[in-house]
């Protein structure tokens, strides 16, 4: 079983902050999973938003070309 983190936690592994986080929960952006009134987030769901929202590079690395 994967650990669960709370809201501050979550928040500092995703790099926002908590009350965004909150907000992102409320509109259904981001899983969350609900135990009585405690509202946690597990490693698997932190990882999967954030591949959900990986934006490759545009740039390509440069090769360098041989005389």
């Amino acid at each position: 079983m994967d650990k669960l983190h709370r809201y501050p936690a979550a928040a500092e592994i995703l790099g926002i902050a908590e009350q965004t986080l909150r907000e992102k929960v409320s509109k259904g952006e981001i899983a969350c999973i609900k135990i009585g009134r405690a509202v946690c987030f597990s490693d698997e769901i932190l990882e999967r938003y954030v591949k959900a929202h990986y934006v490759p590079s545009i740039y390509e690395p440069k090769t360098r070309r041989r005389k």
